[in-house]
């Protein structure tokens, strides 16, 4: 491999690194946020709020949480995927001999993954309808059903900890606001606001699921961006862009 697209490698290597950190340090922002706007809605509500309004200042934090939750699954997906591409990275740089994978760049190699999974994008009820059937699968292949979410008896402990901890706050907050439910507007609200929770809940048991076992798992990713990598797109990239 010439001089010049090992140091690029190496350089973008650290680059990813760095990327990968700040992700990080976001995702934990955006949980610590959660956690905090609801403490202190809560404390505030309760300290100064009257019977009125306590109905709104309990449903009030899913105004964060909800997007938090969101985000924070999102972010971990932008995660794996950058790591399926570093592992690729990694093993260019101590295999600089092999040219079985073609460097192209990140942004480049990033804008043909995405045209590859536009085309490979299936709708949403079709999607979800698989993601069900998948997921009841596993569930039933466990042989411990649901139990299994809440033993954490899968990979990356660390995401369903986050998954729980996003619902207990949520449910936390449902529960104190159904407490101050007194009359048909106060009924519709609550629905509403329990309708996007949990389609929220579902959308990122959806992503959670893909990260542990699915098409955004880590080894998934690494497998995309080597097929990706080695195809015959890449290799003619700069002719056929250029």
């Amino acid at each position: 491999m010439e001089n010049k697209v090992m140091d690029s490698l190496i350089k973008e290597k650290e680059i990813l690194r760095n990327e990968l950190t700040k992700l990080k340090e976001c995702q934990f922002h955006y949980f610590w946020s959660s956690i905090t706007a609801t403490g202190t809605i809560i404390g505030i509500g309760s300290a100064f709020g009257t019977k009125d309004h306590m109905l709104i200042l309990y449903l009030a934090p899913l105004f964060v949480i909800i997007p938090c939750w969101l985000i924070f699954f999102d972010k971990a997906t932008t995660i794996t995927r950058i790591v399926g591409y570093y592992r690729v990275v990694e093993y260019m740089i101590l295999d600089n001999n092999d040219d079985k994978y073609k460097y192209i760049g990140w942004e480049n190699s990033l804008k043909l993954l995405r045209a590859k999974q536009s085309q490979d994008k299936e709708g949403f009820w079709k999607s979800l309808f698989n993601f069900a059937k998948r997921f009841w699968t596993y569930l039933k292949i466990s042989g411990k059903g649901i139990f299994l979410l809440i033993t954490f008896e899968m990979k990356h402990r660390y995401w369903i900890l986050i998954w729980h901890s996003f619902f207990c706050i949520s449910a936390l907050c449902v529960y104190l606001g159904s407490k101050y439910v007194s009359d048909r507007t106060d009924k519709v609200i609550t629905m509403i606001f329990c309708s996007a929770l949990l389609l929220s809940i579902i959308h990122n048991l959806y992503i959670l699921y893909n990260l542990c076992k699915g098409k955004s798992s880590y080894d998934a990713k690494w497998e995309l961006w080597k097929d990706l990598l080695k195809s015959d797109e890449v290799k003619q990239f700069f002719r056929t862009v250029y």
